[in-house]
């Protein structure tokens, strides 16, 4: 039952992030699929770099590596995917 609840939490958040993404970018209005797959991967990216800066924030998020700027590298790892999807317009 965590393992579900677990996935549950990472699509919504996914799906979240790269919403947000999409504003910041002024994307096309996608699907809720495009928003959590751009936000999942735009995670990843955002807390790879964050990782290599190790910049932290003393506020914390739970769910969110990184606290308030783990959150925004991953809103930003994602504009980078979406970046990359109109480069390559897919």
């Amino acid at each position: 039952m965590d393992l579900i609840i677990s996935i549950l939490i990472v699509l919504l958040i996914g799906g979240i992030i790269g919403w947000l993404a999409s504003i910041v970018m002024n994307a096309k209005k996608g699907s809720l699929l495009r928003y959590i797959i751009c936000g999942i991967l735009g995670c990843l990216v955002g807390w790879f770099v964050h990782d290599l800066t190790s910049i932290s924030y003393v506020v914390d998020i739970p769910f969110i590596r990184g606290g308030l700027m783990g959150l925004l590298f991953a809103i930003g790892g994602a504009c980078v995917i979406i970046l990359i999807a109109r480069i390559l317009k897919i």
